[in-house]
């Protein structure tokens, strides 16, 4: 079927153009100089053990550069890691559409060859099309009107855009001119894919970071950089907070007991409203005193501080939180922002904390901070570290960012968080596993290995995520968003294709860019079957050279029931410098021919709950 309009758009933009007339390139992604600040303090109350991890269907040359701000900053420019955004093109037919449909994306110099309307081929990847001078993208399809097809390109953004195209000396060379190229195949009968429609994009140049800063007569011109610093911007008295809410938060990473009433308030706060109720046991079996454990964090400190972490979880803290947030939700655009974002964040936490161990503990923040650095001396140690990695050595700040940075890519987005049902052909929504779904907490069972515990900050964060979600199986598409959530992110996104790929967000609306240089965490392949889905999500620990996978199966046992099973599996690595600017598969492949220690293991099943809003 002939297409009778082609177009590149920007999810949301009210931008006039969609590309630039030049970009600039950096030669490896982690080099990218853009600001960050510590640990966002609210992904850290949830966030302590990174074990597990949208499609990462990049294929770039032998040495990955990044494109920044491509195709153009939008809303605005933003100051962390990969200024840009998603590219769409829309197809407009005469009818409607039917049929299956393809689409691949294509970065390359002008000189490049092409193909023709009517052009027909054995099924594509990109991988199959790979050379050194070009990335491909493959698009996901979707039927957004009765004969508008949208084809999505990089919607995870994780390694920003990057290319394969080399440069060099010559002038020649790198005045060439660069175009991208989308192209939508329509599945023949025959299982061909034929050439129906393509869009190619205005030329642009691309320099390299260093050769940028010359002077160019058709450069725009454009203020001069703020050289305050965030560090400025935030007050020391707010650093202070955040440096004892951080203390707090190492420390109830390295508690192994959280007693069954603490269990059992998390369970009703992950609930609330709903009235289902709660077992007396609630999740005890899942945490109990590790009598081979090396650490001194027990007594009173240690009852206080995880009392303190569940109650972070209050259904009355959570929307406070998420107001900040929403009135945030912009921050992202401006350095000064950003800082009074982190500022009212920190603020909260700590008004929230201060209230509550005076009232309950009697005692203050700043003081079980001293308790705990008095019962855990390595924390002074653990602290030093973690602020070396820190931009401008503000606990929470880089992750403060990340989780800001996935607000504003859906501030937009708000009547479409939730994917719609209209999908291609046979891609419907899998009725087995949509709905929403509670943990049925006596179900759970677990067994640890080899001395290894899940923390307090570990079964809180995953929790928060896991505990009570919603779920929509799309094609080879599966969405989960956690119903107790602060960030007003998009849904965590699983392409089962065997293939892997990154996502960009938890269940509970956390960045999984939040881990700065420390964690990577966002790689996973997944699988889908007639009645069950297989998942390996990764997460690389990078300062101390070990990698997890958690595998997950879910079953479903009748329809208002699922099944599942998670492994955790620990291998130590050796992974380069440069490791966070590789791509996903090639992270993964460290786990090839080797054998990793399954450290963990547990079965729970879900029940279907009724909607809520």
């Amino acid at each position: 079927m002939a297409a009778v309009d082609c177009a590149f758009h920007v999810k949301y933009c009210e931008h006039d153009a969609v590309f630039e007339p030049h970009y600039t390139r950096y030669q490896k992604a982690q080099k990218v100089k853009v600001p960050s600040v510590c640990d966002g303090v609210a992904h850290h109350l949830l966030a302590a053990a990174r074990c597990c991890g949208t499609p990462n269907d990049i294929v770039c040359g032998p040495v990955a550069s990044s494109i920044r701000c491509f195709p153009h900053c939008c809303p605005r420019h933003a100051h962390y890691r990969y200024c840009g955004a998603p590219l769409v093109l829309q197809t407009t037919y005469a009818s409607r559409v039917t049929g299956t449909y393809a689409s691949l994306l294509r970065i390359a110099p002008a000189h490049a060859p092409d193909w023709d309307l009517g052009f027909e081929t054995p099924p594509l990847s990109a991988t199959s099309l790979h050379n050194a001078a070009t990335t491909w993208h493959a698009g996901h399809q979707e039927v957004v009107s009765e004969n508008v097809l949208a084809s999505s390109f990089n919607v995870d953004l994780a390694d920003g855009w990057t290319y394969g195209w080399k440069s060099s000396r010559s002038q020649a060379i790198r005045d060439v001119r660069h175009h991208v190229t989308a192209y939508v195949f329509e599945v023949t009968s025959r299982g061909m894919w034929r050439l129906v429609a393509k869009a190619t994009s205005p030329g642009f140049t691309i320099a390299t970071y260093r050769s940028s800063s010359a002077p160019r007569d058709d450069a725009v011109l454009v203020p001069a950089p703020e050289h305050e610093t965030s560090t400025a911007l935030v007050s020391s008295r707010t650093q202070r907070m955040a440096y004892h809410l951080g203390l707090l938060l190492l420390y109830v990473d390295q508690v192994e007991t959280v007693s069954a009433a603490f269990q059992q308030k998390l369970v009703q706060y992950l609930l609330h409203p709903s009235p289902v109720p709660v077992s007396s046991c609630a999740m005890h079996q899942l945490l109990v005193q590790s009598s081979c454990s090396n650490n001194q964090t027990t007594g009173r400190t240690s009852r206080v501080l995880v009392d303190w972490l569940v109650h972070l979880l209050h259904p009355h803290n959570r929307t406070q939180y998420e107001a900040v947030v929403r009135s945030h939700r912009d921050c992202i655009l401006q350095r000064s922002d950003l800082a009074r974002a982190y500022s009212d964040c920190v603020q909260l936490l700590h008004s929230v904390s201060e209230a509550f161990l005076a009232k309950q503990h009697e005692t203050s923040v700043a003081q079980i901070a001293l308790e705990a650095l008095a019962s855990l001396p390595s924390l002074s140690t653990e602290m030093t570290r973690r602020l070396l990695t820190e931009s401008f050595f503000m606990f929470g700040y880089q992750a403060c960012v990340a989780h800001f940075r996935e607000v504003a890519l859906s501030a937009e987005a708000a009547q479409s968080v939730w994917p719609e049902h209209r999908v291609l052909g046979s891609m419907r929504a899998r009725s087995w596993l949509c709905g929403h779904w509670v943990c049925d907490a006596p179900s759970v069972h677990v067994a640890s290995q080899n001395g290894w515990q899940l923390s307090a900050a570990t079964l809180v964060r995953w929790a928060s995520s896991l505990f009570h979600v919603r779920t929509t199986l799309l094609g080879p598409q599966l969405h989960v968003q956690s119903v107790w959530r602060v960030y007003v992110s998009q849904p965590t996104c699983f392409v089962l294709d065997g293939r892997p790929h990154v996502h960009r967000t938890w269940p509970n609306g956390e960045s999984t860019m939040a881990g700065a240089t420390r964690y990577l965490e966002g790689d996973y392949v997944g699988g889908l079957g007639p009645d069950a889905i297989d998942l390996r999500c990764y997460t690389l620990d990078v300062v101390n050279q070990t990698s997890y996978c958690a595998t997950l199966r879910v079953t479903t046992e009748e329809e208002t029931r699922l099944l599942c099973r998670v492994e955790l599996y620990q291998l130590r690595v050796a992974a380069a410098a440069d490791v966070a600017a590789w791509p996903a598969h090639k992270r993964i492949a460290l786990w090839d021919n080797e054998t990793p220690a399954l450290v963990f293991s547990g079965d729970w099943s879900y029940a279907r709950a009724a909607e809520t809003s």
